[in-house]
């Protein structure tokens, strides 16, 4: 009877053995198939785009997605060329992750003011321990997972306009304005054209659009309007520019620019008029010259 009691409790402990067994390689198959353990969340920086020269908050949400615990996590950043961690370290530690469970970690980065903008490879690897339940042959394995994800730097543009030169004044209401455009934002701008938009208050003669192209951060170009004024008064030149980032985000802006009706002098302008004169005073003083001779000549014969 004795005998049979030990036989049966030794084929309860091989069945419960080999359920052990079984549910530890159905983990060991999880985590296997599975690939990474660790499932990226979301990225984001704070500010949402880095600007060259400024400081800037990575967060980085992460999420344990293994049926098992996860133990003594470091999670260790590595930045690409011009980037730095400011006052932080490139490794955040975590003792544990359960099952399920998410966790954000966060880095304190700059890139530096020579950086130029688009987009940057970042690498985020991820050591941890598996803790596989009651399997301890396989209790404290060391797992590492790799992501590469992007960080963006850029700017933000900001363009002024200015009447450069005119060459319209009182007495002359047709003539060249030229604007000027600057960009003393710290993000570059390409495919930037402007048009000059109708206006009761003068014709434009020239074409309405000028086409310019890149205008870089601390940069600026000038553009050439003809136009001619219905009424010589100060009015308002309207114009219209349309541009994209360095990541193709489209923008708009209207500018009204008050165009002032002087004088030539004032302006700096040489009008002819001096010089009309002068060609008129040498004109008469030529008839009256061939007018004297004649005179002269005809007296001397009637002398004679």
């Amino acid at each position: 009877m004795m005998k049979i009691n030990k036989v049966i409790l030794g084929l309860i402990v091989l069945l419960a053995v080999s359920q052990i067994y079984a549910l530890n390689t159905d983990d060991n198959q999880t985590i296997a198939n599975m690939g990474h353990a660790i499932r990226i969340e979301g990225i984001k920086t704070i500010p949402e785009n880095l600007v060259p020269g400024n400081p800037a908050r990575l967060d980085i949400t992460i999420k344990n997605n293994a049926k098992l615990r996860l133990d003594d996590l470091r999670a260790k950043l590595k930045l690409p060329s011009g980037f730095s961690f400011l006052n932080d370290v490139d490794q955040v530690k975590i003792s544990r992750l359960e099952s399920g469970e998410s966790k954000n970690i966060s880095y304190n980065i700059i890139a530096s003011q020579s950086t130029s903008e688009g987009i940057y490879d970042a690498s985020l690897i991820l050591n941890y321990v598996s803790y596989l339940g009651v399997n301890f042959a396989n209790v404290g394995e060391d797992k590492e997972d790799n992501y590469t994800f992007g960080i963006i730097v850029k700017g933000t543009p900001n363009i002024i306009a200015q009447i450069e030169k005119s060459e319209i004044y009182k007495g002359n209401d047709i003539g060249i304005i030229t604007i000027k455009f600057i960009n003393n934002g710290v993000g570059n701008v390409k495919f930037f054209t402007v048009e000059l938009l109708d206006s009761e208050n003068y014709d434009i003669v020239s074409s309405k659009i000028n086409y310019v192209g890149d205008l870089d951060s601390n940069d600026f170009q000038s553009v050439d309007f003809r136009i001619k004024l219905r009424k010589e008064k100060t009015t308002d030149l309207l114009l219209n520019a349309n541009y994209k980032d360095v990541l193709n985000k489209d923008y708009s802006e209207d500018f009204k620019l008050p165009l002032e009706i002087r004088d030539a002098k004032e302006l700096g302008i040489k009008t002819n008029g001096t010089s009309t004169a002068i060609i008129i005073i040498i004109v008469i003083a030529v008839i009256g010259y061939l007018v004297y001779r004649k005179y002269r000549k005809k007296k001397k014969i009637i002398t004679i």
